[in-house]
């Protein structure tokens, strides 16, 4: 009988530690969307006031989240399509994301440029660029430092959590094997 109600609550302990490890991963996969959100994005606000004066020049209106108003600049301005679909960065591939933000930085690298040459470029290329220009090292920096903060406190509660049920588990073991 001993050996039964033994199993049994190693069972139930194994059932916590079964639950709690779900909750655990719930808990990374959300984190780690979040984390997409949080650190990715963000980098392009030196260009917003760019992306935005730009869109306009063009007769269209821009979207006010910086995540979609990157997308919808990045289809509209730079891959000049005609009709575009936003979508919420959870839902966009990380690939995805940086390819974006790698095409924004890159259009305002190649008006850089163009400007260093000599060429000439339209009254809201100027201003896009002047206003890049004049907010990018200080907001980099800052988004830099939020964006470590947010991960750390994400990436570090699922491994904490894990840590804690791993030790109860030995303990239960432990435990267990001392009765014996």
């Amino acid at each position: 009988m001993t050996k039964k109600k033994g199993k049994s609550k190693l069972g139930k302990a194994l059932q916590k530690v079964s639950t709690v490890a779900k909750k655990v991963a719930k808990t990374v996969t959300k984190g780690a969307k979040g984390i997409i959100k949080i650190a990715s994005f963000p980098v392009l606000l030196p260009f917003k006031a760019g992306m935005t004066g730009i869109l306009k020049s063009k007769g269209i209106t821009p979207q006010n989240d910086i995540s979609k108003l990157a997308q919808q600049f990045h289809s509209v301005i730079i891959e000049k399509k005609s009709s575009y679909e936003v979508y919420e960065p959870e839902h966009i591939a990380p690939m995805v994301v940086g390819s974006i933000i790698n095409a924004v930085i890159g259009y305002f690298k190649s008006l850089k440029d163009k400007k260093d040459k000599g060429e000439v470029l339209s009254p809201a290329e100027e201003k896009a660029l002047a206003n890049a220009e004049a907010v990018t090292s200080q907001t980099i920096e800052a988004v830099k430092d939020e964006a470590t903060n947010e991960v750390a406190k994400k990436s570090f509660m699922p491994l904490i959590i894990g840590a804690i049920v791993a030790l109860v588990v030995i303990a239960l073991l432990v435990m267990k094997s001392k009765k014996k």
